[in-house]
């Protein structure tokens, strides 16, 4: 038959007598007896009688024994404890007090997020998200983390008086007069007549070969002069620009103690030899070999001069073929080298 045993089970031993019956009862394990026959699922003997439980998945049904699948009336997640149902939630979510539903959690009012201090943390569905923090420029709000133009005109929060009709600009607004101007001139933001410059605002006011001359009101169109940058020249042929060398056209500004050398475009002043650069003052000064270097330039006497320095000699010496060094008379140098054999040669 279909109908489940009572779960009151016991059994007495024969050789007892029946006044100690309670004291010698055992415990049957109906799950052991009858396997297969109670529960569905999962059997598991408890003392003086059993109980059914059902396999992740399933849930155990009224009846005590009978499991059907399902989610055990869990919103999200139902995990089996013991034949019952417990529900938990993903992550980014949280249970309520009715122990089945799941809330989203908002990590940015919570201060659960991880996002930098600069940064602003925007609430999703079971997460959040970083952002950069925006700050819009004048003439622009905030919106969906978009900075928006605000059309001041629609908003009325423009200062265009009487005679004037607001019009809305990218970030700001116009305030134009209600009279037109002529042609040739267009309307500021306080609503006065300027003049429009064709050469910039036409994409192509002039053919090929020709100069725009923007005039007021108007503009016209004259044969092209080329034009170059500084250090440059046209050509012969007028058709390109060529570097000036102002060095050899004696236009450079190098001074006194400087060699002038032509660059693209411009020149460089570079020092001479003998002359050093001064930095705070950006002039070449000349070095004083006798100061700087005494006793190595020359012999005997050293006189500078600007760029180099000049050597000569004490009386009775003649400057060599080198430069630097000083010769004596033959008889005055052999006295110089040999003072002793010149003494004993004297007294012979």
């Amino acid at each position: 038959t279909d109908r489940k045993l009572p779960k009151e089970a016991f059994s007495i031993s024969a050789t007892d007598e029946a006044a100690n019956a309670v004291e010698e009862q055992e415990d049957e394990d109906e799950c052991e007896l009858y396997q297969g026959q109670l529960c569905q699922h999962t059997c598991t003997n408890i003392w003086g009688s059993y109980r059914c439980g059902c396999h992740q998945g399933y849930i155990l049904q009224p009846d005590g024994h009978s499991c059907a699948p399902g989610n055990g009336g869990c919103s999200q997640q139902c995990t089996a404890v013991i034949g019952r149902a417990h529900c938990s939630c993903f992550p980014g979510f949280s249970l309520v007090t009715d122990g089945r539903t799941c809330e989203d959690v908002d990590e940015c009012v919570t201060n659960t997020h991880r996002c930098r201090p600069s940064d602003r943390c925007v609430n999703t569905v079971g997460s959040f998200v970083c952002r950069p923090q925006v700050t819009c420029p004048a003439g622009y709000q905030l919106k969906n983390s978009i900075c928006q133009d605000i059309d001041e005109c629609m908003m009325r929060a423009h200062d265009c008086g009487e005679g004037y009709v607001c019009e809305n600009i990218a970030g700001s607004f116009l305030c134009k007069s209600k009279h037109k101007c002529i042609s040739g001139f267009t309307q500021d933001s306080h609503g006065n007549c300027v003049d429009i410059n064709e050469c910039s605002s036409l994409s192509v006011p002039c053919s090929p070969g020709l100069n725009c001359i923007n005039t007021v009101g108007s503009y016209s169109c004259q044969q092209k002069i080329i034009t170059c940058n500084r250090g440059y020249r046209a050509s012969p042929d007028g058709h390109e620009c060529v570097d000036m060398d102002e060095c050899q056209m004696g236009t450079h500004r190098c001074g006194r103690g400087q060699i002038c050398h032509n660059t693209p475009g411009s020149f460089r002043c570079d020092c001479q030899t003998g002359y050093q650069f001064d930095a705070l003052r950006k002039t070449c000064n000349d070095v004083n070999e006798c100061w700087r270097y005494p006793g190595r330039v020359c012999a005997q006497t050293c006189e500078n001069t600007p760029g180099s320095y000049y050597c000569s000699c004490t009386a009775g010496f003649s400057l060599a073929a080198d430069g630097k060094n000083c010769e004596g008379k033959h008889d005055l140098f052999l006295f110089f080298l040999f003072p002793r054999l010149t003494e004993n040669n004297l007294e012979a």
